[in-house]
């Protein structure tokens, strides 16, 4: 069994005590991280968000509101806008593909 040598240190980023304790900081700080230049949110989730700290790190804020789609999960039953993970179990891709291009609108912050 190997092991490691002297004690184990964990390394912390200066830049994980920029959140302020907000539902919300999570993602330009991720985003930011990343290198990402843009981020999309369900609409649902619009006031977790405070868009000038992503305008800060120049990540363009969008939210995704997406028409209902509806299908048969049996013998469960359907909830409406339940999660994406739900609808990707009980769908095809191909379906599920179409339904976000013809069904997705996006929203600048």
């Amino acid at each position: 069994m190997l092991r490691p040598e002297g004690p184990r240190r964990r390394k912390r980023s200066r830049a994980l005590h920029t959140c302020n304790g907000s539902a919300g900081d999570w993602a330009p700080f991720v985003c930011n991280a990343l290198g990402a230049t843009g981020y999309v949110n369900p609409a649902g989730g619009r006031a977790l968000f405070e868009p000038a700290a992503f305008a800060r790190i120049g990540v363009a804020l969008e939210f995704a509101d997406v028409a209902e789609f509806a299908y048969d999960p049996a013998p469960f039953r359907y909830e409406p806008h339940l999660s994406i993970v739900d609808v990707l179990l009980w769908n095809a891709p191909e379906r599920v593909a179409a339904a976000l291009r013809s069904n997705l609108t996006l929203e600048a912050a």
